[in-house]
């Protein structure tokens, strides 16, 4: 072809070129440049699902779902239902702390059972159940303290054996009786580290007899036979028999 001669004008050229980093001239549609872009995402979507609906393109993954015991554990309901436990949890133990349970003295026939394996409630030693006894006898002027006392036997058929030995009708009777005698409450129940000595004999029981004591102001109280409250929180003892002795000791 000769210099001279021109190409014919109804090939089109190539498209002039974008400079880079310029977004493509928006077509004059009416469009601004945004409103052009979310026509061109529209379009992209169309042909993705066109091309997934003819298999050219394997099908999105279906959208994460946590599993079922996850969404109930995380469930509003469950959140709640674990707060208000919580609650009543934390008053539980503040009630029982510092204001304490009104029978936690008394033993099991009157509590209902099984106070001793929840909480410390009778002497740790046979020897502190003996003089814890004594003392209750010396102050048997107040009822509540009477009845302390008489709860310190196992069972209400001896608290009974303990009032026929003293010719009462009751057992609380008898320590109101025997209390009017003490002249000295203090030396009545003193402590005797030697008592703590004691060992249980091979059927676990501790006796103590009163006479082979030197008891001073007040009356001798018989002989008593203690043991360990089974399953009781910190090896517990209790009163499980009484022997009536004579009153002088002779």
């Amino acid at each position: 072809m000769a210099d001279d001669q021109q190409p014919p004008h109804d090939r089109p050229g190539p498209p002039p070129a974008v400079p880079d980093g310029q977004p493509p001239a928006v077509p004059d549609t009416g469009f601004d440049a945004e409103q052009w872009q979310r026509f061109q995402r529209f379009q992209e979507f169309q042909r993705l699902e066109e091309a997934q609906r003819e298999g050219r393109l394997p099908p999105l993954p279906p959208p994460y779902r946590r599993p079922l015991w996850r969404r109930i554990l995380f469930s509003k309901l469950v959140r709640k239902i674990a707060f208000l436990l919580a609650l009543l949890v934390a008053a539980s133990w503040a009630l029982n702390h510092y204001f304490g349970d009104p029978d936690e003295n008394l033993p099991a026939h009157i509590t209902g059972g099984h106070q001793e394996t929840r909480s410390v409630i009778h002497a740790s030693s046979a020897a502190e159940a003996f003089r814890l006894f004594y003392k209750e006898v010396g102050g048997g002027t107040d009822p509540t303290t009477r009845t302390h006392a008489c709860h310190r036997f196992e069972t209400p058929e001896l608290e009974q054996r303990f009032a026929d030995h003293f010719n009462a009708p009751s057992c609380e009777v008898a320590v109101q009786r025997l209390s009017d005698e003490v002249t000295d409450t203090t030396s009545y129940a003193r402590h005797r580290p030697w008592l703590e000595k004691l060992r249980p004999g091979p059927d676990g029981n501790v006796v103590i007899s009163s006479c082979e004591l030197e008891i001073e102001g007040g009356p001798p109280l018989g002989r008593f036979t203690f043991r360990i409250i089974p399953r009781s929180k910190g090896d517990q003892w209790i009163i499980t028999d009484h022997q009536k002795e004579a009153a002088d000791c002779r």
